[in-house]
């Protein structure tokens, strides 16, 4: 059974009509393909009863014709409807609505007409309706709904679609042709997402959006940004899925990077160091639990800035969240990185492994020379701060209560090769739990670490209202004392 209904879209424009009752009427709209609620049909004229039910027709094709007394083609197409209901009889019942005009006024407008044209006019009308032309919105007079023989709603359509044709192609379940009368309200079910499925149209209508979603283990762990392929400095979305509340801040707020094409564990994040709370629950903000972790995304339609995306993303954050966050200076114990003789560092690096005609930062765990068992860690194409941020990366840096802070006072890209120590799998590896050990791979290059008191630009955490109160905490100290971090 093939059937095939063409959409052509009428746009209304509707006035007086108050927030509240468009709500209301939102949520009574059925959507194409949904089965029509068992609804009352009620204030009848030109049928046995008072009242009649969707069900009570349940085996025929149920056609709703909607009009009104000032409207002449409706007038005009009644012989047309009484010669369709006697050629088709029991197979299909057509009932016209009338939601402006009580029933009084409909009998004594139908008598009058009787009499005037010398026949008897017998098709059933609901009068005063409040439920059908909600549910089912009128696009213009006359307009047809068409419920099939199951209450299925399958079309709503002009009035010169209500024809022979169309009916016998409804009862034999023949390709329909006819064209849809859509509109912006009766296509749009505000009980469901908009766009999602076809709700409300085309997803691609689109200009911005943003949403948050629970965990889903269909969903990669990542955070990535969709790149505009023309300009690597504009994008078209952020993504950033199954994290708590504070490894999405952490992402987002951070003011380096992105890296694009970064794997997750090379992208820049804030320390745990330079991070403080001042909420009333604070778990509710770090515990990895599948309850506790959500997806995230904003998209534009256009690319724009990376930066105006993380912009738009931090606002989400604290309005979905309930969050004030903001950025203050802070003075605390940092290991600063100092350089004492720069010119070392824009020295040329050529080994098997160093990238040709690229300047993209990356940094590697790769045997010294072809077939060796020894191995070397290679920051290729990075800035001082690009070694701060992957440091900030690794494990024992998240276990450091100091944050780390570039005085090298280098801009230029540089390539670094160090000598893995014994058991190193991240390029600082433990050893960075002792900064002086992780000095003396750094001595080559005539840099070191040291522990300094330093102002430094912390992440103040916040609830959005009841905070004044609350104690202020670093979060290091919290992880540490809370997860039972050990030295």
């Amino acid at each position: 059974m093939k059937r095939h209904i063409y959409s052509t879209s009428f746009i209304l424009l509707i006035s007086s009509i108050t927030c509240k009752s468009l709500a209301q009427d939102d949520l009574m709209r059925i959507i194409q393909g949904e089965k029509v609620p068992d609804y009352t049909l009620a204030n009848l004229v030109n049928y046995p009863t008072k009242t009649a039910k969707i069900s009570d027709f349940k085996g025929k094709l149920l056609i709703l014709d909607y009009w009104f007394t000032g409207c002449k083609p409706c007038i005009e197409s009644w012989s047309k409807l009484m010669k369709l209901q006697k050629q088709f009889d029991d197979k299909i019942q057509i009932m016209l609505v009338n939601h402006m005009e009580d029933e009084g006024t409909v009998r004594r407008f139908i008598d009058r007409k009787n009499k005037k044209s010398g026949f008897s006019f017998n098709i059933p009308s609901v009068t005063g309706d409040e439920i059908l032309h909600k549910a089912m919105p009128p696009l213009g007079y006359p307009t047809i709904v068409w419920i099939d023989r199951e209450g299925i709603y399958r079309a709503t359509t002009a009035g010169n679609e209500l024809n022979e044709s169309n009916i016998n192609a409804f009862l034999t379940g023949d390709e329909i042709q006819m064209a849809i009368k859509s509109a912006q309200l009766s296509t749009f079910d505000s009980r469901l997402p908009l766009y999602l499925k076809g709700n409300g149209g085309d997803w691609k209508n689109m200009l911005w959006y943003s949403t948050v979603s629970k965990y889903d283990d269909k969903a990669k762990l990542g955070y990535q940004f969709y790149v505009n392929k023309n300009d690597s400095e504009q994008a078209y979305s952020i993504t950033s899925t199954r994290k708590p509340i504070i490894d999405h801040i952490r992402y987002l707020f951070n003011p380096n990077g992105p890296y694009l094409n970064a794997d997750l564990n090379k992208t820049p994040r804030i320390a745990f160091s330079r991070i403080y709370l001042k909420v009333k629950d604070p778990r509710g903000l770090t515990e990895y639990t599948v309850n506790n972790c959500y997806n995230y995304q904003l998209r534009s339609s256009q690319p724009c800035s990376i930066n105006k995306l993380k912009e738009m993303a931090q606002v989400d954050m604290q309005r979905y969240f309930s969050l004030k966050i903001e950025w203050q200076k802070m003075k605390k114990k940092c290991l600063i990185l100092r350089a004492a003789d720069t010119s070392i560092l824009s020295k040329k690096v050529d080994k098997y492994y160093t990238l040709k005609g690229s300047d993209e930062p990356r940094w590697m765990i790769v045997p010294s020379y072809e077939g060796s068992d020894e191995r070397d860690i290679v920051f290729e194409n990075v800035t001082p701060e690009y070694l701060i941020s992957t440091m900030s990366n690794d494990k024992a840096y998240f276990r450091s209560p100091y944050p780390l802070i570039d005085k090298t006072g280098y801009k230029e890209k540089m390539t670094l090769v160090f000598k893995a120590l014994p058991g190193m799998d991240f390029p600082t590896g433990d050893v960075y739990g002792d900064y002086k050990t992780f000095n003396k791979l750094l001595e080559k290059y005539k840099m070191s670490f040291t522990l300094e008191e330093h102002e430094v630009d912390v992440l103040i955490i916040k609830d959005s209202e009841g905070s004044e109160n609350v104690p202020m905490v670093n979060l290091y100290d919290y992880l540490y004392n809370e997860y039972n971090w050990q030295e």
